[in-house]
């Protein structure tokens, strides 16, 4: 599950998942956006507060699908 969807689903706010996972609230929005890929502590921790529901590959994932797609939007 992407984070956007566990966030939703679970009526969590960035600012209340940024403060359990001890990041900052522009960093999930980040993370969200695939602006930014967490390192491997951080996505340990994304894993391990959604109780595996957001996997690290989940985040991987996803920052690895946007960086394909900016990457196609600058080679257009």
């Amino acid at each position: 599950m992407d984070l956007k969807k566990y966030l939703k689903r679970y009526k969590m706010s960035q600012q209340e998942f940024a403060d359990l996972v001890e990041v900052s609230k522009k960093s999930i929005s980040n993370y969200i956006c695939g602006k930014r890929k967490p390192c491997l502590a951080i996505a340990l921790r994304i894993q391990e507060a959604t109780d595996g529901m957001v996997s690290i590959k989940d985040l991987l994932d996803h920052w690895e699908k946007n960086e394909v797609h900016a990457y196609k939007e600058e080679n257009d």
